[in-house]
């Protein structure tokens, strides 16, 4: 059984040995230079793509830091801004 093997596998090599070139149609040029010309085309230029990550980045940042020293716990806030406090010492 491993005999048949190597022998079809020789058969196979030697037809492998006699692939001769054929010429190519000349559309199918124009057709590859397309399609590479389309490919080129849809691609976002890097640069594009590293100022958009440091816009982001420092909006980020900014959120951050505004957030960070606009915290002040001494004033009211949240719905007690909206809805003041009742004093009941009128019933006392």
């Amino acid at each position: 059984m491993r005999e048949t093997k190597s022998i079809r596998i020789t058969t196979e090599m030697e037809r492998l040995g006699n692939i001769q070139k054929v010429p190519a149609p000349a559309a199918l040029w124009g057709k590859v230079q397309l399609h590479v010309a389309n490919q080129a085309k849809d691609v976002v230029p890097m640069h594009y793509a590293r100022a958009i990550a440091v816009a982001v980045a420092l909006l980020f940042v900014a959120n951050v830091y505004l957030v960070a020293n606009n915290t002040n716990t001494e004033t009211q806030s949240g719905l007690e801004e909206f809805i003041p406090q009742t004093e009941y010492s009128f019933y006392e």
